[in-house]
């Protein structure tokens, strides 16, 4: 299978290999738009919480270029699943972000027990509830921990700027977290 790369440039990979990582490999909005293009079935491409009117397609991303940060999806108006984290349904963390302003300016609208659903490539849509809301000042958040494994049951964090946005930074400085888990 071959891909265009927004360079111009192919690069091949074969099913097996993108089987195994079972991901897919590019962010989708770098592809030219004739581009073939693996999806696995379990990517995220739908999220939705009607409370909100919350209804846009997910994108796949990785980290900003040699660095750990997480990357963000270059429009407003999609949301961005990290493809290092656990497919939607699995057990393990879910990590999706988006913009505010943008697709996610109404997240810290969210309430407790609030139901939140991710649609994968292969149809399949995953439910959650809602267990935490809350903004932190960006130094105070470990990323490490809302990323890890560890539940045994499928958890999905939701990311979006908050609070003031700093010229000197070029980024917002708090962030607004949705923790949900999976319904039974």
């Amino acid at each position: 299978m071959y891909m265009r790369s927004k360079f111009g440039g192919l690069a091949a990979f074969t099913l097996v290999a993108a089987a195994i990582f079972s991901v897919a490999i590019f962010r989708t909005e770098d592809l030219h738009p004739s581009a073939a293009l693996f999806i696995a079935p379990d990517t995220p491409v739908r999220i939705t919480t009607p409370s909100i009117q919350l209804d846009t397609p997910v994108i796949t991303l990785g980290l900003v270029g040699d660095t750990l940060q997480i990357d963000t999806p270059a429009d407003q108006n999609l949301a961005g699943w990290f493809h290092r984290s656990t497919p939607p349904g699995t057990p393990g963390t879910t990590f999706i972000n988006g913009h505010t302003p943008g697709v996610f300016s109404r997240l810290h609208e969210l309430s407790l027990s609030q139901l939140i659903q991710v649609h994968t490539a292969d149809g399949n849509v995953h439910t959650y509830v809602i267990h935490e809301n809350y903004t932190l000042p960006n130094h105070q958040i470990d990323l490490a921990a809302l990323l890890a494994p560890g539940p045994d049951r499928s958890r999905l964090v939701l990311m979006t700027c908050a609070g003031e946005f700093r010229d000197h930074l070029g980024t917002y400085d708090h962030r607004t977290i949705i923790i949900a888990y999976a319904t039974p």
